[in-house]
């Protein structure tokens, strides 16, 4: 990641608070508006799509991984699962409340709607990057203790 932004020239990369580490530091914002960069951790991968998984919530909001031009997603390996259907299956047994949105990301959004002009990211981001991380322990992810949801829900 600190070699992509380097190479892109962003000044600026959003993300959930606590989700930076030194190598981004000097880059980081808490405005997603305000980013060339979004950064997630998704709650799961879904190998027959290629998606990620993000619930939203008051920490994780759904400007990181919709305002910037360009966002990337952090997923465990241990939480890609094979299909949306087994996602959809962990949802009401992981123990926590739905959120107001659960987000499947399979790439920029496309479409061809306006005089059949195709546009990519037209809803959202231009470029979706993903990160599978080999376990990391229990502290994956955040900085400062606390462990991600998808770590929590293992």
């Amino acid at each position: 990641l600190e070699r992509l932004v380097g190479e892109r020239g962003w000044a600026s990369v959003a993300c959930a608070p606590g989700l930076w580490w030194e190598g981004i530091a000097t880059h980081w914002t808490v405005e997603a508006r305000d980013a060339q960069f979004g950064l997630c951790a998704a709650d799961w991968g879904v190998a027959e799509t290629g998606s990620v998984v993000v619930r939203s919530s008051a920490e994780v909001r759904r400007g990181y991984s919709l305002v910037p031009p360009a966002v990337g997603f952090f997923v465990l390996e241990g939480c890609i699962l094979p299909t949306v259907g087994d996602v959809l299956r962990e949802l009401p047994s992981d123990g926590l409340a739905l959120p107001s949105c659960v987000s499947f990301i399979s790439g920029p959004s496309s479409t061809a709607d306006i005089v059949s002009v195709h546009v990519v990211g037209v809803h959202g981001p231009g470029e979706v990057f993903v990160w599978v991380i080999a376990e990391a322990g229990e502290s994956a992810f955040y900085d400062d203790g606390r462990t991600s949801r998808a770590v929590q829900d293992r």
